[in-house]
């Protein structure tokens, strides 16, 4: 299986409503969820729970669109396409 890799910048210019989306907190956690309202520069995401937590997918912090993954998602990439991950602190 090939991973198709874009620039965040188009993943979200691409991003269709009720696509799921993971993005990268700023505690390092991935989080999904799915595309409500779309704008040129982000998307408005609906994480669930009982009454539909907000959060926003910016290019700086997506990861993950659909079957697109970002070039630019804080991890390195083997050759393979294989994820090496950064050691733990």
């Amino acid at each position: 299986m090939t991973k198709r890799f874009l620039d965040s910048t188009e993943m979200i210019a691409e991003c269709k409503v009720g696509e799921a989306v993971t993005i990268r907190t700023p505690h390092n956690q991935l989080r999904r969820g799915r595309a409500t309202i779309l704008s040129g520069t982000h998307v408005a995401l609906n994480m669930g729970g009982r009454h539909g937590t907000p959060g926003i997918a910016t290019p700086t912090n997506v990861v993950r669109i659909g079957r697109f993954w970002s070039v630019t998602d804080g991890f390195t990439y083997d050759g393979d396409g294989n994820v090496i991950y950064p050691p733990y602190k």
